[in-house]
Order: C-alpha cells, then sequence, then structure tokens
C-alpha cells in the first residue's frame, strides 16, 4: 500500500493538477503562436524568436515558473519553414524540460489563401526532486530523497490556414502517449503524456491604411477529460508602432496585454 501511495502522489504531481491540462498555459498566447503550433513556422517573411517567461501565484514558494525560448522563419524559395523551442516548466518537486524542432510546407491556395502542415518531434524530461517531498515514512525507499528522471520522445502535427489579415489553424502535441517510468525497479506509474489539441484563429479588422487595428482572437484548448477551455483577446495597433489589449480566460482570468 505504500508503494502504491506514493506513486498516486507522483501522478498527481507530473499532471500539475487534478483538472489541468499537462502543457503550461500563457496568457499572451498571441505573441508566441509558433510555441502552440508549428505550422507557423514560415508563415511570416522573417525570421522570428521569442522569449517568455511565466510566474504564477507570485510570492508563494515552489509556485509554477515556466521559461519559453522558440525560433522560426521560412525558406522562401521552397515554401518551406523551420521552427525549434526549448522549455521549462517547474512546479515544486516537479519540472518539465522539452525541446523541440519542426518542418513545415507551405501551399499556396490562391491568391488571398495559403496553407501550412507541419510535423514536430523532440524530448521531453521530467524530474522529480524527493529532496523536496515530505515522507509519512523518511526510511521509504520508493520514494527516496535522489531526484528520479523520465524521458520521453514526442511528436505532434499542425495545420495553418491563412491570409495576411485572418489565420485559423490547429495542432496536437504529445501524440505518442509515451508512459512515465521513474522507477529501475520495474514499477511503472499509470500517468501518460495525454494528447493536447490547440484550435486558434483571429482576424485583423481595419483598412491597410489605418492607423488604428483591431485583432481579436481566440483560443480553444482541449485534454480529456478536461472540459474545453476557451480563451479570448482583443488587440488593437496603432501604426504599427505601439499595441495594448484585454484577454479572458473563461472562469478564471481577465489580463491587461
Amino acid at each position: 500500500m505504500k508503494k502504491f501511495h506514493y506513486i498516486s502522489i507522483l501522478i498527481v504531481m507530473m499532471a500539475l493538477t487534478s483538472w489541468s491540462q499537462q502543457l503550461p498555459q500563457y496568457t499572451q498566447y498571441m505573441l508566441n503562436d509558433y510555441a502552440f503550433n508549428p505550422a507557423v513556422a514560415g508563415t511570416k517573411d522573417y525570421y522570428r524568436g521569442v522569449f517568455s517567461q511565466r510566474y504564477q501565484w507570485t510570492g508563494i514558494d515552489d509556485a509554477p515558473r515556466t521559461f519559453i525560448m522558440s525560433a522560426n522563419g521560412p525558406l522562401k524559395k521552397r515554401n518551406m519553414g523551420l521552427g525549434g523551442y526549448l522549455m521549462n516548466d517547474k512546479t515544486g518537486p516537479a519540472s518539465q524540460t522539452s525541446f523541440y524542432l519542426s518542418y513545415s510546407y507551405i501551399v499556396k491556395l490562391n491568391d488571398a489563401f495559403k496553407a501550412s502542415f507541419a510535423l514536430s518531434g523532440g524530448i521531453m524530461q521530467y524530474v522529480l526532486d524527493g529532496s523536496k517531498v515530505l515522507l509519512e515514512d523518511p526510511d521509504d525507499n520508493v520514494l527516496s530523497n535522489g531526484i528520479q528522471y523520465s524521458t520521453l520522445p514526442d511528436a505532434g502535427f499542425g495545420f495553418y490556414l491563412y491570409t495576411n489579415r485572418f489565420y485559423f489553424g490547429g495542432s496536437a502535441p504529445q501524440l505518442f502517449n509515451s508512459r512515465y517510468n521513474f522507477f529501475e525497479n520495474g514499477i511503472n506509474g499509470q500517468s501518460s503524456l495525454e494528447r493536447h489539441y490547440y484550435f486558434t484563429s483571429g482576424v485583423r479588422l481595419g483598412d491597410e491604411s489605418s492607423a488604428l487595428n483591431l485583432t481579436p482572437s481566440i483560443l480553444l484548448k482541449y485534454v480529456d477529460p478536461v472540459p474545453l477551455q476557451i480563451e479570448g483577446s482583443i488587440k488593437a495597433d496603432y501604426l504599427n508602432m505601439v499595441w495594448m489589449g484585454l484577454s479572458y480566460r473563461h472562469e478564471d482570468a481577465l489580463a491587461i496585454l
């Protein structure tokens, strides 16, 4: 019973919370769309690098922290895009580090619309620091005070339909459903990398010559058995020099951008 008890604790920690998605969330999702969808790579006519960090529950020890660094750009003469990102997500004694590379192929549908299709692949390493876990039995040898590792392969798919003023895309990371394996004694946890599904869409309102342009957008997130999560935002650009906006996560938070 003791071994089962601590394995159950481990499963809950790796899921972050019992009703949460496994992958981190970002309030300013529209500024790092490649992190959600590898098909974004190559859809702009320039290379772009983005660094994001997120601190949740500031002032609370071991609160969730997320860092992500991404870069992507086009191979114009071949209608292709390349990209990659490095991410670290830490909550208390558990942390996740991921590294992905992606390839996209872009098809011109007509004078206005293009479609991008992408595959991504990489590895995830989950780490559990046993020294930060308070055990009922200090001599328990299943979850020791050492550091436990689990390294898993992963792959994802994405598509992206876009014009110079509109976009709609979807992606599915964690396609392999790989299982965590932290213990060398053959005891495997029941937790695995669950498939996530993201859908995004947005449109830029206003004339090309307008000083002020508004861009409403929406992000839908789903992973079984969590209910569908909805985020929406509206961003105002003035002369392509300054911008501000609002973002709302359903039944969770309102943010000023």
